[in-house]
């Protein structure tokens, strides 16, 4: 799996989702990193958030994907970050 599949996988299934995700081995199509900023997290924990991710890649987590690491954050949490990191 590439990580471009990943990206428009949930960029279709999550509504308005900025989506980034990283080959965390290189080539090994089956360990990433994704960060997914969307409207729809608001007001979600951690694991809701994280459950409408592995929902929205569906068979691909049991069949193509062994590792995820994901980062699911609202657009005013990824703003904030990004003004921390400028600042810091």
């Amino acid at each position: 799996m590439e990580a471009s599949e990943i990206e428009k996988i949930l960029g279709e299934s999550i509504a308005g989702a900025q989506v980034q995700a990283e080959d965390t081995k290189g080539n090994s199509g089956d360990h990433f990193r994704v960060t997914v900023v969307a409207e729809v997290f608001e007001g979600m924990g951690m694991v809701a958030r994280h459950r409408v991710v592995y929902e929205a890649l569906g068979d691909n987590m049991r069949e193509r994907i062994h590792a995820l690491t994901m980062e699911t954050l609202t657009p005013e949490q990824y703003r904030s970050q990004i003004v921390s990191l400028e600042e810091g």
